[in-house]
């Protein structure tokens, strides 16, 4: 996935690799992401590499959401009412994107 390696092609993989983990496992936890002591030095070396940055990361995954959702109905659920507080309220909002 492009964006994830800021230019660097086993950065973006390893970036790709770790991400796609994450949604085969359901998981954020780095040992279970990983699979194995090697996948979780693995994931850690990603992280902490300096060719890697937090906003590089959100761009790749924006640009990835925005293309996932081009020409579908978007929800937006939000507890933003005062009401939600009370737990009576939802308040849902649907977007064409």
């Amino acid at each position: 996935m492009e964006g994830l390696g800021v230019g660097d092609i086993r950065t973006e993989a390893r970036g790709a690799w770790l991400f796609d983990r994450i949604v085969t496992t359901g998981s954020v936890v780095l040992s279970t992401v990983g699979g194995s002591e090697a996948g979780t030095a693995a994931a850690h070396r990603y992280l902490s590499s300096p060719h890697t940055s937090v906003g590089a990361i959100l761009r790749a995954f924006g640009a990835r959401t925005a293309q996932a959702c081009a020409g579908r109905a978007v929800w937006q659920m939000r507890n933003g009412h005062p009401a939600a507080a009370a737990g009576f309220v939802l308040l849902v909002t649907a977007y064409r994107i």
